[in-house]
């Protein structure tokens, strides 16, 4: 006990270890607790007295009723790793959710007064103002929080976000764009002079099958026209440092609007100036009649990617296959690669075996 507190083990009914951790701290009530490993023990009897002794420890119950789920954010957020690309989106990602529940008044709410119902009125408030799925983002969010308060800070309490139904999403969009129907965005396109850079970076999409922002941070020292290649510095997935194939009909969209590239990027706007404007754009378009449905910016990427399903070659074979297809989507998952973005027809299957007598 010279180390203030003490760690014994226990011989549980199932026959395996546990491991009692009692601390006690002058006149302060004994602390106990019961861990699976020996480790745990020691490092929760450290923190215990450390705590102590510096006059901060809270008890398990006492902390669900004195820490606010917006202090628990900061605690949580302050506590995440940024050395690599993925962590940091991670944790950017937390404090889009932090800022969110700062506005809302379930953020005041001590961890131990939250309840299921608040949760459920937080859901049908921001269900109002966004997309389920980014409901369903927010409460995920809030639901790591309260995972993180039970089990690494000692909180005595329950997680309100199980149990509470999550918002349906709606299914994967599958926009294609008609016939003719580019030629004539593009033609509209054309006449926004104060922003020459639409026609040129929707061209470019369609014809890539790049996301908005990995087309909005393409800088022009990462066009590598020798071997026809981008060079990205991150990619949506944790991917860093990587060169991305260019199909020939995209690469010459960038060819032909190198004399007005940007000088730090070659569209000259970031990722939200460009969403910002295509929106705008696209209800334009809409309201005039130049199109039939609603359109948005990431239905050019499907176009895209949809487009390097159905290449055939001279002999109506289709010509590529699903790994070349990810080189220049960059998607990790074949799952959701194939489910939204190949429209593959049963004829198209048995020409290809045709080809070779199988």
């Amino acid at each position: 006990m010279s180390k203030g507190y003490s760690v014994a083990s226990r011989l549980n009914k199932d026959g395996k270890k546990s491991y009692h951790v009692r601390v006690r701290y002058k006149d302060y009530p004994t602390v106990s607790r019961t861990f699976k490993t020996k480790t745990r023990a020691d490092r929760f009897g450290q923190k215990t007295v450390h705590d102590l002794d510096a006059g901060t420890y809270v008890s398990k119950g006492a902390a669900s009723k004195t820490v606010t789920l917006n202090e628990a954010f900061e605690k949580f957020i302050d506590a995440l790793p940024e050395k690599t690309h993925t962590q940091r989106i991670y944790k950017k990602n937390h404090v889009s959710y932090a800022n969110i529940v700062r506005q809302s008044e379930i953020g005041r709410l001590k961890l131990g007064n939250i309840r299921k119902s608040h949760m459920a009125e937080f859901r049908d408030q921001r269900l109002k103002v966004v997309s389920a799925q980014t409901v369903k983002n927010n409460m995920h969010g809030i639901s790591r929080v309260f995972k993180k308060a039970i089990s690494d800070w000692d909180i005595s309490i329950e997680n309100p976000v199980t149990g509470v139904e999550r918002p349906q999403t709606p299914p994967s969009r599958d926009r294609r764009l008609e016939i003719g129907e580019l030629e004539l965005i593009l033609k509209e396109a054309r006449k926004l002079t104060k922003q020459p850079w639409v026609a040129p970076l929707i061209e470019f999409l369609v014809h890539s099958a790049f996301r908005l922002g990995e087309a909005c941070r393409i800088r022009p020292q990462d066009v590598l026209w020798n071997t026809r290649e981008v060079f990205m510095q991150t990619r949506k997935g944790g991917k860093v440092d990587i060169k991305v194939p260019v199909p020939q009909c995209a690469s010459d969209v960038l060819k032909e609007f190198e004399p007005y590239w940007g000088g730090e990027t070659v569209f000259h706007v970031t990722p939200n100036q460009a969403s910002s404007v295509l929106g705008k754009f696209h209800q334009n378009l809409l309201l005039r009649g130049v199109i039939k449905n609603p359109l948005r910016a990431h239905d050019y990427r499907h176009e895209g990617t949809s487009k390097l399903f159905e290449l055939k070659n001279r002999d109506g074979q289709l010509v590529l296959t699903v790994p070349y297809i990810m080189l220049f989507t960059g998607h990790t998952s074949v799952d959701v690669l194939v489910k939204t973005y190949a429209n593959v027809r049963n004829e198209d299957a048995n020409k290809v075996l045709d080809t070779v007598g199988y």
